[in-house]
């Protein structure tokens, strides 16, 4: 989804011909993608790119374009994290010692949403589309609407799953079974992580990945 993710994000700098829309310029060649607090550049061989702004710095704005135009579910409740304390609700703030209840983490909870509008884009780059059955080669399109529901498998006991956008570290598909829920995780661009109390997902940012 990431061509249609950013038909929606970006202005109309470079949308006022039709082949420069990134979704078109995605299927000629681009070799790497970069997102930035400012927008985002495409990148073909490394020699030369084109360039667009966010439609809006605003990630609450943009989240409601991408519902919108139907790339994530109207219903969807989101559990992103708060980056301040990663999720733990207790953070050491500087010149103390010991742990005190976040109060990033007070003030604004988990999230509906990524932070910023680039974190929001290489999320929903993946693909969210709900209802679809699971089988085999879907988890790759449709990787936001299947990562909540594998991440049960993954664990087995089901704990509550919780959304970053952060290099997905060490995970590699094929140290798992062919099938199972952990390869089909890694397979569609995620990393995961077993907490003392959730399971983290991570996506990759874009910037990291080529498409």
């Amino acid at each position: 989804m990431l061509g249609a993710v950013l038909d929606a994000l970006t202005s109309e700098r470079d949308h006022r011909r039709h082949d420069a829309l990134p979704s078109v310029l995605l299927r000629t060649g681009v070799t790497s993608v970069n997102a930035t607090a400012e927008g985002v550049t495409l990148w073909k061989r490394d020699e030369y790119g084109w360039g667009y702004e966010w439609t809006t710095r605003d990630p609450a704005e943009a989240y409601e374009l991408l519902q919108a135009r139907g790339h994530v579910p109207m219903d969807y409740v989101g559990r992103f994290v708060c980056e301040r304390c990663g999720g733990a609700g207790v953070a050491t703030p500087k010149g103390m010692r010991g742990r005190v209840p976040c109060e990033a983490c007070d003030t604004l909870g988990h999230r509906p949403h990524p932070p910023t509008v680039a974190e929001l884009a290489s999320w929903c780059s993946l693909g969210f589309a709900a209802g679809d059955d699971m089988a085999p080669g879907i988890l790759r399109a449709a990787a936001l609407a299947s990562a909540e529901e594998f991440a049960g498998p993954v664990h087995l006991e089901a704990p509550p799953v919780w959304w970053r956008v952060a290099p997905p570290g060490a995970d590699a598909s094929a140290a798992y079974r062919v099938g199972s829920a952990r390869r089909a995780l890694c397979e569609a661009g995620l990393g995961f992580r077993r907490m003392s109390t959730h399971t983290m997902l991570y996506v990759p940012p874009l910037g990291l990945v080529t498409p």
